[in-house]
């Protein structure tokens, strides 16, 4: 997988670097069987919330109907852009503010 930058809902283009792949392939394996996706769930989510810890983080979430859960993407955002931090499975949304 090469670095590259997906297009995400309000306009942010999000980086994907080697680096944060890798770490979210050993640590949640369970996201690799959706990978392909993450472009769509970046770019059209059923949610985005605010970070409750961090303003410049967000947390992308998508439905993913075949497990009953959402894939979450978490997201660095600065200067327009971001930089995808890590993703996983949940079944919960967290607390936040709805973007």
């Amino acid at each position: 997988m090469e670095e590259e930058y997906i297009p995400a809902k309000f306009g942010k283009l999000i980086l994907l670097k080697e680096t944060r792949i890798r770490h979210i392939l050993s640590k949640h394996p369970e996201v690799m069987a959706l990978w392909d996706r993450i472009p769509k769930a970046l770019e059209k989510p059923d949610y985005v919330k605010r970070s409750s810890y961090a303003v410049n983080v967000w947390l992308y979430y998508k439905l993913v109907e075949t497990h009953g859960k959402y894939l979450t993407i978490i997201v660095e955002i600065y200067d327009g852009k971001g930089m995808l931090l890590t993703a996983y499975i949940t079944d919960r949304i967290k607390e936040g503010e709805m973007l």
